[in-house]
């Protein structure tokens, strides 16, 4: 997958993390890409008992087929990302957290709130690493078929009321970043980390502050 290669490029360029967790983490792709880039110990956090399952498998899979590598340790915990603050043995672990395509489950004006929850799970100077798109303009295909179908699904979940729900466009740049600032992260976005056919795809860098970079901050604040 063209968009996990351009995040593994872009965390292994670094330091490797001693920690991460995977949000969401489904049927565990992203976990397998976290567990070439990090040390020590990948975690994968997910509500669907069946995603975990699946998780799992795909975990033992990929072991067995490099019996000899190195590799992290690989824990899988059921949870609600949306309750992350009930969850002490996440908080302050990780250096580097991610959310791949699952963002759309998570309603607009949760946004903040979720973004609070990875924050505290993160060590200071830790980073959550996603992925989104530029919001496109009111007359573009993909915006109107999105919002055609987002009307539809919130239709459904009044009639339905269905344990989960997907949107489709809602976390795109500029808003994801004011959303992820409003949380408390700093935010920047490196420049080309995605080629064809994924080029438009845009990586978001959130890092949770460090105490010397608050206060660092807050020295060049106008009073």
């Amino acid at each position: 997958d063209a968009i996990l290669q351009g995040c593994q490029a872009y965390l292994g360029a670094g330091e490797a993390p001693r920690a991460s967790v995977d949000l969401c983490c489904g049927t565990g792709v992203g976990l397998e890409m976290l567990a070439r880039v990090t040390r020590e110990e990948v975690v994968g956090v997910d509500f669907s008992r069946n995603m975990l399952e699946q998780a799992r498998r795909r975990i033992e899979e990929s072991a067995q087929r490099v019996p000899d590598a190195p590799h992290p340790q690989i824990r899988l915990i059921r949870a609600d990302v949306m309750a992350l603050g009930e969850h002490a043995e996440l908080h302050g672990r990780f250096d580097c957290a991610t959310c791949f395509g699952a963002l759309g489950h998570i309603r607009e004006e949760e946004a903040v709130s979720f973004f609070s929850g990875v924050l505290e799970c993160l060590s200071p100077g830790g980073r959550f690493v996603l992925v989104t798109f530029d919001h496109p303009p009111p007359w573009h295909p993909a915006w109107l078929l999105s919002r055609a179908y987002n009307g539809l699904t919130h239709v459904r979940n009044y009639l339905v009321r269905p344990q989960f729900h997907m949107y489709y466009l809602t976390h795109t740049w500029p808003k994801l970043g004011s959303n992820l600032r409003a949380a408390g992260f700093d935010v920047s976005t490196p420049e080309q980390a995605f080629f064809a056919p994924f080029q438009s795809a845009r990586l978001i860098v959130a890092k949770r502050p460090t105490a010397a970079s608050q206060s660092a901050n807050g020295a060049s604040s106008p009073d």
